[in-house]
């Protein structure tokens, strides 16, 4: 009945997990399907789906139909190919056809270096510490060692309450707007997709070759032909390659070496993305809503990979709001943390949903931390 109130709106806008959801069987995203019948859908960033949610989006092109918009800057020719044959149509086939979109493509926008460590970097901060420098860690728990480090930096990932990460994601914004100041931010994976800023400086852990082409899209974004700028890419060997695996990690060592030490375009970036990028076809994953028959059970699966493991969860000290807020009959969202699993229990007043977290692990300026904050500042 929750769902009805919205039936009625023209425009949504959701994470990818709660709109996909359905296909295993998320019972609030089910109550919202009739809306598709009378929808185009747009999902953004699908070079970072992992490998079940990939397979979710091809099942959803396969299964309905649907106008559909799928969006990326940089995509392996695998799952570009993939998607084509689940009847998208790749746009521009050409990008001869726009002359202003290929001068952009084709000028050198970046001079990348390889350096060694993440002592390095810190070389590089201190050296460059009057400009715009955006850091990017590969986990949350190094972002918040170096954030803690670096006590004037910008701390932003995942694992805050809806409410505090608007308010880290303005106030990097705003630090990297103000071009004459000094700004150092540092962030996780987060910052592929939600931070629309232009760093004079990146520096950044190796990832998958997409990733780290999103990232160096952060770079010198503003960059126009005539005003021959150069940005300043830093990639170096992270303590580990989670939470990306072996085949994630596949070609990235060939494309750094083709890239180190040159100025690079856009250009030449996709043609090492088409020659180095993954060339494994992925399996599709089970979906419980197309394929659990009379019988459904709601969440009998993970629409992520395992490997993805936090949850959404009310910390202790909010619980009372949480009553409040469900006494007023208003949503609690802005009150969840994601959490990773070790750390969740279940409260004997609230039930199975939403699961609790000890709020001694989070504050506001560096989120949810494996240790607590009492112990570590």
């Amino acid at each position: 009945m929750y769902a009805l109130g919205y039936w009625h709106k023209r425009i949504f806008s959701a994470t990818v997990d709660q709109f996909l959801g359905f296909m295993q069987q998320s019972y609030r995203s089910i109550c919202l399907l009739p809306l598709l019948s009378d929808s185009v859908v747009v999902f953004d960033e699908v070079h970072s789906f992992d490998k079940s949610l990939f397979s979710a989006l091809k099942l959803f092109l396969k299964n309905f139909d649907i106008p559909v918009l799928c969006m990326t800057a940089s995509l392996p020719p695998v799952r570009r190919k993939e998607l084509t044959d689940c009847g998208l149509t790749l746009f521009p086939d050409d990008i001869t056809q726009f002359e202003d979109l290929e001068k952009k493509a084709s000028m050198a926008r970046y001079k990348v270096s390889l350096i060694q460590d993440a002592s390095d970097a810190e070389d590089v901060v201190a050296r460059e510490s009057e400009k715009r420098i955006l850091w990017v860690v590969n986990t949350v728990d190094r972002c918040q060692t170096l954030a803690k480090k670096y006590l004037d930096s910008l701390c932003y990932h995942s694992r805050f309450k809806l409410d505090d990460r608007k308010y880290r994601h303005e106030k990097v914004i705003t630090a990297f707007q103000q071009e004459e100041n000094p700004a150092l931010a540092i962030t996780t994976q987060v910052c592929e997709m939600s931070l629309d800023l232009d760093a004079d400086i990146l520096i950044s852990e190796v990832a998958p070759i997409p990733a780290m082409i999103q990232r160096m899209g952060r770079c010198n974004r503003h960059a126009k032909p005539d005003d021959h700028s150069i940005g300043k890419v830093f990639f170096y060997m992270p303590e580990d390659e989670k939470p990306y695996s072996d085949l994630d990690m596949k070609g990235c060592k060939e494309f750094l070496d083709e890239i180190d030490g040159k100025e690079v375009s856009q250009i030449m970036l996709e043609n090492l993305l088409e020659k180095y990028g993954q060339g494994d076809k992925e399996i599709e994953k089970y979906s419980a809503f197309l394929e659990n028959g009379t019988w459904a059970v709601s969440r009998e699966q993970s629409l992520r990979d395992e490997s993805d493991y936090t949850i959404n969860a009310l910390l202790d000290n909010d619980i009372s709001e949480y009553f409040a807020l469900r006494t007023r009959k208003k949503s609690f969202d802005g009150l969840l943390v994601p959490v990773p699993k070790k750390f969740i229990r279940q409260h004997p007043k609230i039930g199975r949903f939403p699961l609790t977290a000890p709020s001694t692990h989070y504050c506001r300026k560096y989120g949810f931390s494996n240790s607590p904050y009492g112990e570590i500042l």
